[in-house]
């Protein structure tokens, strides 16, 4: 199958109407990941919210647009709203379409699940690192995650950390990215207890404490809590 001038390899994930797959740059021969919406299925189905979809997608691209180049954030590299997606049969279907730098090593929550267990001091400390340094690089940008989780670290060729999935952060107007917000997004085990609670919350206190559970997985291989509270022992 190919998009435009992308043939598709191997299917790396899969979703609501959707998968990512390898993507080969046919004038390059680069390949990269791509996100596939299939808008033709998903206007057969009542229960689909394409829109959402479609918003996420868009706000994806757009964060990963106003970000400068960083080692470890995830490189956006093309996208189209209107591709059509040409199969094998001559068939073809109408997609959306995100391109991404491909992240070949996975994401650190297979690696964490492989070995069950934590990782080593060394080892630990050094993905923390390179995941700060990009929250710090993002909130100097004035942009916030929020849904910063181990499934959405992923590791390129050389196992260096990629933050990835940027379809639910959002821009803040202040001075470090810590405006107030409202909206509840993101994924319970890695919410602060205001979150949780539906009170306001700042944006980049929700990306640390995220961070904060990322290093408790990384070190001790398990979740921290269930979901966080201000009683918590470990909180």
């Amino acid at each position: 199958s190919k998009v435009g001038k992308y043939l598709l390899g191997k299917t790396l994930g899969e979703g609501w109407n959707s998968k990512v797959k390898i993507a080969i740059d046919t004038e390059t021969n680069k390949q990269y990941a791509m996100k596939i919406m299939y808008t033709d299925d998903a206007k057969d189905q009542e229960d689909f919210d394409l829109r959402l979809f479609l918003i996420l997608m868009s706000n994806e691209v757009q964060r990963l647009q106003k970000l400068p180049t960083h080692p470890n954030i995830i490189q956006l590299v093309d996208y189209n709203w209107e591709a059509k997606l040409v199969q094998k049969s001559g068939i073809e279907k109408d997609v959306l379409t995100v391109v991404l730098e491909l992240a070949k090593g996975g994401d650190l929550f297979n690696y964490i699940f492989a070995i069950n267990k934590g990782f080593s001091e060394p080892i630990a400390r050094y993905y923390f690192i390179q995941l700060i340094n990009a929250i710090e690089f993002m909130h100097n940008n004035n942009v916030v995650h929020r849904d910063l989780k181990l499934e959405n670290l992923l590791l390129d060729d050389n196992y260096n950390l990629k933050i990835a999935d940027f379809g639910l952060s959002t821009t803040v107007e202040s001075s470090y990215g810590g405006g107030v917000m409202y909206t509840r997004v993101g994924t319970e085990r890695y919410m602060p207890p205001e979150m949780l609670e539906k009170n306001a919350y700042i944006g980049i206190c929700a990306d640390l404490f995220a961070a904060g559970v990322i290093l408790f997985v990384l070190v001790m291989g398990m979740m921290p809590t269930h979901k966080s509270a201000e009683s918590n022992d470990y909180l």
